[in-house]
């Protein structure tokens, strides 16, 4: 009875199955994953709990009755159990138990093999986006067992990738089938359960298939190359939409952009081509990608939000087009409507005298020219408006009517010019007569003018000049208008086609009143400055702005008093005479004026000034020409003009000396990267080679010159900074070209082997050169970088250790001719190529 019911129950397990072989629809990666996990969970916690639970209730029940002997379930010696006919029968129910199990593994195993080779069987062909054919030997409806979407991810090659990523499919997949076969390992046996008054120390496990065995192995192989070869196909479909790649990545609106940026070189033609390329793309793309998805044999590949997104690129593409179609008309008709308005504006500006009636009349002559390009250009929107029409776009209400509005300017234009003729006609007939009576009260204008210009004669009294300057400065800013009207009236009696007004007298008029103008004007100036320049502080003062205004005033008045002379006019005359006097008088203080405030006046000069005239002579804010007068400062003048010569020329050597040392604070030398040497070359620019030469010069000079004692110990310390950088931009450029033409060489360890003495001198120079170039990289000037007398004795040891390398590598390569003729007809780099590579004979092969 009881090995009845253990056969019942193992047959019961062998006959289940550890995964999950069927399904109605396509599922996802992790979907498949779930099912078969738990269908695997499913099985093993039936055989853990249910099947161990019944078969050790059935074993119980039927033994229960026996007691004592062969068969007591409640023995407790382990001895006597290990020879009793219960253990045999147990030993039986363990035997059973692992037959039930393996056929379960085995056949699951198998059968999962088998269902994935189904849903992989069959040939598939990739013949586009839209056409895969899958021929299936075993026939059959069944969907494809796995569900992929297509979607855009611009890491990817093409910019579309599958949700799920193929590579992941045949791992996952052979994933399952290994913990199909784990998931039964250690499972515990029966006996210990049942018999329970034994002390078992360790539970013994039942023996299960163990991955490594042979047919799990042949069934897993065959897992993998099913799913290999079903991938292939999956593959190749992804790829046909590789050529959507541009499309994904183009943004519509950077593509019309490009377009609109033409401004007047986009031609309708070129729209209208681009919108009929892409919209036949659009229509041939609606064709091409599946609405929803398609089968490809183990994978259903899901199209819809790929498809939608390039549809939806595609169509706003062509949308765009169409605005842009729609655009360019109407910024033609802006530009219409703007020039046309300009028109408008001009022609019915209201003429504000006869030049403006003149002006208009003018431009109305020349509309015709005008209107033709206003007509010309709502010509040339036609051909857009009629491509519009054939793409069935209907203008918005606002764009409607501005075409109607465009259209219609070159009429409303005509006859708005043709009513503003005679408007023009009316202004000018009301000008005529306003400009009769201004004619008419500008001749008693023009006579009053001449009789104040003539009465100028009268005013001789210099005390009374402030008032007399202000009337003059009035009177000839009336004749300066009177002149511009005479002008006006001219001009407007020649529009109207009159006879021009004889006007000479305001000329006459204006000519009779210069000399009393430039009179008064000028003395009032000299007045005014005389007083300044002996009251205000000394400081106010400008040697070359007082030389120049006395000059132009003595010159001005010596010339109007002879003009004013020769018109017998005796009391004016003498008034400009009795000015230039004044001006003649004061010319004695401008040497000292000048002498005073030359800039180069320093405290020593102050000194020396003072003990030469034997007075103090240290001039503050207060100090002014009276009290210079006063000093008596006149009366030393020799020796003031001696000093202040010596101050300027010794000022002179100080500004240049603060040039030079200003141009050199700017000055630095590039620092540049070296090839992969991980040092640096430097390069000065030719214009500062220049410069240092230019000003070694100019120093040179200045130390000769009988002005260079306040500067001496300067001048000779300038000097010596610009010999040395002199110095030791020449060594380090003679460094430069040696060490650049031996570092490569010296960096094959070849020839630091053959060269050990000179590879070790070449090794010091190297670092030297590093320390002192990454020293200039961090601080490029020259005149801190070239600063060290140390640096200089650096550079000169560094070329001399060169030399001595040049030389050693001379005699090497030398050696080397004497050994094997034939390198007599190599050059000295052609022989380094080849000796620094002695491991490789090969590199003597471009030589024979």
């Amino acid at each position: 009875s009881a090995l009845h019911k253990v056969h019942g129950e193992c047959a019961k397990v062998a006959r289940m199955s550890l995964f999950a072989t069927n399904h109605s629809k396509s599922m996802r990666l992790d979907e498949f994953e779930q099912a078969q996990l738990q269908a695997i969970e499913h099985a093993t916690n039936y055989m853990r709990d249910t099947w161990t639970s019944t078969l050790k209730a059935a074993i119980k029940s039927s033994f229960k009755d026996v007691g004592k002997g062969w068969y007591n379930l409640s023995e407790s010696n382990m001895e006597t159990y290990q020879f009793s006919k219960l253990r045999r029968f147990l030993n039986l129910v363990r035997f059973h138990m692992e037959d039930s199990m393996r056929e379960l593994v085995e056949t699951s195993l198998a059968r999962y093999v088998q269902y994935i080779s189904l849903a992989c069987a069959g040939t598939v062909t990739v013949d586009g986006t839209a056409h895969v054919r899958v021929e299936r030997a075993h026939g059959g409806k069944k969907p494809p067992l796995l569900a992929v979407e297509l979607q855009a991810n611009k890491d990817a090659p093409g910019g579309i990738a599958y949700s799920t990523q193929l590579d992941a499919i045949a791992p996952k997949m052979c994933s399952l089938f290994e913990t199909a076969v784990t998931k039964l390992q250690g499972m515990p046996q029966l006996e210990p359960s049942v018999m329970e008054s034994l002390f078992w120390a360790v539970i013994p496990t039942l023996n299960a298939v163990h991955p490594m065995e042979e047919p799990v192995q042949a069934l897993r192989a065959r897992l993998e190359s099913c799913i290999a070869g079903a991938l292939k196909p999956v593959e190749e479909y992804l790829k046909r939409y590789g050529r959507y790649e541009a499309l994904l990545s183009m943004s519509p609106e950077a593509y019309v952009g490009e377009l609109e940026a033409k401004g007047e070189d986009l031609t309708l033609a070129e729209v209208r081509a681009e919108i009929r390329r892409h919209s036949a793309e659009l229509e041939a793309l609606n064709e091409a990608l599946p609405p929803q998805g398609i089968a490809v044999g183990l994978v259903y590949v899901h199209t819809a939000k790929v498809r939608d997104l390039l549809l939806r690129k595609k169509e706003k593409l062509v949308s765009l087009l169409r605005l842009l179609c729609a655009c360019v008309p109407r910024k033609m008709m802006a530009a219409v409507e703007s020039k046309a308005r300009e028109i408008e504006r001009t022609l019915r500006a209201k003429a504000a005298n006869l030049e403006d009636v003149d002006e208009q009349r003018k431009f109305i002559e020349g509309l015709p020219a005008k209107l033709a390009e206003v007509w010309g250009g709502v010509e040339a929107t036609r051909p857009w408006y009629e491509a519009l029409e054939g793409m069935r776009h209907l203008l918005p209400d606002d764009e409607a009517r501005d075409k109607a509005a465009g259209e219609a300017w070159v009429n409303k234009l005509q006859r708005l010019a043709d009513r503003q003729l005679g408007v023009l006609e009316d202004a000018e007939a009301g000008f005529r007569e306003e400009m009769h009576a201004e004619q008419a009260a500008f001749e008693d204008t023009v006579a009053d003018l001449a009789a104040l210009v003539g009465g100028c004669a009268q005013h001789t009294n210099l005390a009374k000049m402030a008032a007399v300057v202000s009337d003059v400065e009035a009177l000839a800013e009336r004749l300066k208008q009177a002149d511009a009207d005479a002008a006006t009236f001219n001009g407007r009696e020649a529009l109207l086609g009159a006879p021009p007004t004889d006007y000479s007298l305001v000329r006459k008029t204006i000519e009779t009143f210069e000399p009393f103008q430039l009179f008064w004007s000028t003395a009032s100036s000299w007045r005014s400055n005389h007083k300044s320049w002996m009251s205000d502080s000394w400081e106010k003062l400008d040697g070359e702005v007082v030389e120049r205004e006395v000059n132009s005033a003595y010159k001005v008045m010596y010339k109007q008093g002879k003009v004013l002379a020769a018109r017998g006019l005796g009391k004016c005359a003498e008034n400009a005479e009795t000015v230039r006097s004044e001006v003649e008088d004061f010319k004695r203080f401008v040497p000292l004026v000048q002498a005073l405030r030359n800039p180069g006046m320093r405290q020593r000069h102050w000194d020396q000034l003072s003990e030469a005239i034997g007075l103090d002579l240290h001039p503050d804010a207060s100090f002014t020409l009276t009290k210079a007068e006063g000093m008596g400062l006149l009366q030393h003048l020799d020796p003031i003009v001696r000093v202040s010569d010596v101050a300027g020329k010794e000022f002179s050597i100080e500004q240049a000396l603060n040039k030079m040392q200003g141009e050199w604070e700017a000055a630095e030398m590039a620092v540049l990267d070296y090839r992969e040497t991980g040092t640096y070359v430097i390069k000065v620019e030719e214009q500062v080679m220049q410069m240092l030469d230019d000003h070694i010069v100019m120093t040179q000079s200045m130390a000769f010159s009988p002005y260079k004692k306040p500067f001496e110990e300067r001048i000779v310390k300038w000097e010596a900074q610009l010999s040395l950088v002199s110095d030791i931009l020449e060594q380090w450029v003679a460094v430069q070209r040696n060490w650049m033409y031996l570092e490569p060489i010296f960096s094959s360890d070849d020839i630091m082997q053959q060269l050990p003495l000179e590879g070790k001198r070449f090794a010091t120079v190297d670092r030297m050169w590093r320390k002192a170039t990454d020293a200039a990289k961090r601080m490029p000037n020259l005149l801190k970088v070239c600063a060290s007398k140390k640096l200089l004795d650096q550079f000169v040891e560094a070329n001399k250790l060169l030399e001595s390398v040049q030389k050693g590598l001379s005699d090497y390569l030398e050696t080397k001719r004497l050994a094997f003729a034939r390198f007599f007809f190599l050059s000295n780099d052609e022989m380094l190529e080849i000796l620094s590579e002695t491991k490789d004979p090969m590199r003597v092969q471009p030589f024979l």
